[in-house]
């Protein structure tokens, strides 16, 4: 209840408000534009339109690049688009600009139907997509060749040079009245996901059922779009055209709205506030209570009375350890003891779906429980079906948990460490669990890792800003560039093998040189993180070091070098070419065809 005021006794000012609210809330974003994608530029350069006059920074834009790479004057190339692709007489002429922080009435009023939109995040639809910029001026640049008619623009939001992309984006005055029914829409589907239900079915939910869900609602409804709607002799009669809107949106509720110029918003692709212009922003107050949590109690206190309560019914101490181990655990509690407990029916494998989504690492805690019921289905043939069952819903959550989550999460909560995608590549061979390494997602992220930086903290990061940010990485030698190195000394191994057989047979310290060499190999196979020892690859350079240890110690005796050991030797050579030639773009087709055509005739001999 304490008021305080701080800064200066004059002067511009802000007030914050803050609301710890006893019911849950739900924040809502959207805009009533409609994007012409084939218009977009990259934000080259910003400042100010001549000498530095204490502009914001950010919202002088000077230089656009379009998409076929030309270089334009902001001004000029925003006027060219309104011309060509909204009307001839729609936008005003670029003028000269009265002072630092001019803006021109007739481009405000023009505009607020055919803004700028700033790209935020490539998830989610579009009232969540991008965040807009509504341009306030066309103005002369103050030092510009004699005849050229270059102008800069100025906009009420603020760009990144180098890193912002601007599109056009239209609308007509009835859009401003009719399209804030997506904040309906999205205020729907965010209910829908907070009681566990699926957002597709929330669209076709009665108005009854939503007024049963909330309680009130304080929103924003940018003055530029106000203004456009209240213009001209009927805007009394749109205005209430507009109240009667909202009030249909939030289902009868009673509402606060006000307008001002510049909006605050929260963007779920990207998990980011942003300040933008011409949108609606609202914070709906749901029915539902908010349930305060005690942090000063760690989790294991919390959960110690609960289990203590229950550690009556289990006098054996078998069954509390376990979950105990599951629950502080997770994905680390030991799986081959829960199995059994899991047979015997004295823990149900919907505890483990229930706990899979509460999981600090879902990803992993699901694929060990995948593996689990995968190998009890073998464990236990009566019950195989029920097993596999299980087994496929737990896969089924691993890839829709890839699939599903806005990258920006996934890049926030670390879910594509180096275990889970070990973990999930080991899971594609030993139980056919493809579900993962299949979403885009986890292929762009092992691209990534592939071209760039092993490190997937690193790859998720650079796919997640793209081109927009900084890149991560500390790795002087990416994946490929060592894989192909690795390729060329299998191939000068090779044709050193070819030399010293057709050309020095007896020279005892190049055959020694090979076995070093092949060992070397061996070694490097061997420090791999998931090695697995009975593998064809493992048995190849086990066989090549034999081959060449065979015949070093045969010229070592002074004894002919064995033709069929030379020739084994040549063998293993060419599979692991042939190997290490699968990951080439061109190549890699065809070797994977050829393999599987030979297994297939294998299987019919």
């Amino acid at each position: 209840g304490v008021r305080g005021v701080y800064g200066q006794d004059d002067g511009d000012g802000a007030v914050i408000t803050l609301i710890a609210a006893s019911v849950k809330v739900f924040q809502l974003f959207a805009h009533p534009f409609t994007p012409l994608t084939e218009q977009t530029a990259k934000v080259l350069a910003c400042g100010s339109g001549g000498e530095p006059n204490g502009e914001a920074s950010g919202r002088v834009i000077q230089t656009l690049r379009d998409g076929d790479g030309k270089e334009w004057p902001a001004g000029t190339l925003y006027h060219k688009w309104c011309v060509e692709h909204v009307g001839k007489k729609v936008m005003p002429e670029p003028v000269a600009a009265e002072g630092p922080n001019d803006h021109n009435k007739a481009v405000l009023a023009a505009s607020s139907l055919c803004p700028l939109g700033v790209l935020v995040g490539r998830d989610g639809d579009d009232a969540s997509d991008y965040r807009m910029l509504h341009p306030s001026g066309l103005y002369h640049f103050e030092r510009r060749p004699e005849g050229e008619d270059a102008a800069y623009l100025k906009a009420f939001a603020s760009v990144e040079p180098g890193k912002s992309d601007v599109v056009l984006f239209t609308a007509r005055r009835g859009d401003l009245l009719h399209r804030v029914t997506k904040l309906k829409e999205q205020l729907e589907q965010q209910l829908a996901r907070s009681n566990n239900g699926p957002a597709d079915a929330a669209l076709c939910a009665p108005s009854d059922d939503l007024h049963k869900h909330i309680r009130g609602v304080l929103m924003v409804y940018c003055a530029g779009c106000m203004m456009k709607v209240n213009q001209g002799h009927d805007g009394g009669e749109q205005m209430r055209r507009l109240t009667k809107s909202l009030a249909d949106c939030f289902a009868g509720r009673p509402f606060l709205a006000y307008h001002p110029f510049g909006e605050q918003g929260y963007f779920p692709s990207r998990q980011v506030n942003h300040h933008t212009n011409l949108m609606f922003s609202a914070l709906v107050f749901s029915s539902e209570p908010c349930f305060e949590v005690d942090e000063t109690r760690t989790f294991s206190e919390v959960l110690t009375p609960i289990l203590s309560s229950l550690g009556a019914q289990d006098p054996h101490q078998v069954v509390m350890p376990l979950l105990k181990a599951l629950l502080v655990r997770g994905e680390r509690a030991p799986f081959d003891r829960l199995a059994a407990v899991i047979r015997c029916g004295a823990v149900s494998p919907d505890l483990l779906k229930d706990l899979a989504p509460c999981s600090s690492r879902p990803l992993l805690f699901a694929l060990r429980c995948a593996e689990m019921f995968h190998l009890m289905a073998g464990w236990y043939p009566l019950k195989a079906t029920e097993y596999m069952k299980h087994s496929a819903w737990f896969q089924e959550f691993s890839a829709d948990l890839v699939n599903a989550a806005p990258l920006a999460l996934l890049n926030e909560a670390g879910v594509l460490d180096d275990a889970s995608i070990c973990l999930a590549t080991l899971m594609a061979v030993n139980i056919d669990c493809k579900g993962v390494v299949a979403t885009p997602v986890f292929q762009d992220v092992l691209d990534q890792m592939w071209r760039i930086d092993p490190d997937p903290r690193h790859a998720t990061h650079n796919l997640l800003f793209d081109s927009a940010g900084p890149r991560k990485s500390r790795c002087s030698f990416p994946p490929r560039l060592r894989h192909y190195l690795n390729l060329g000394s299998y191939l000068c191994m090779t044709a050193l093998q070819a030399y010293v057989s057709s050309q020095d047979r007896d020279n005892t310290g190049l055959w020694g040189l090979l076995l070093l060499w092949s060992a070397s190999h061996l070694v490097q196979k061997l420090a791999s993180p998931i090695v697995r020892l009975v593998s064809a690859p493992m048995a190849i350079n086990l066989a090549l070091v034999a081959t060449h240890a065979h015949i070093w110690c045969k010229t070592m005796l002074g004894r002919e070098v064995p033709r069929d050991s030379d020739a084994v030797g040549m063998l293993c050579h060419f599979w692991n070419i042939l190997q290490d030639l699968v990951v080439h773009s061109q190549l890699g087709p065809h070797i994977i065809t050829l393999l599987t055509m030979m297994a297939d005739i294998e299987k019919m001999l």
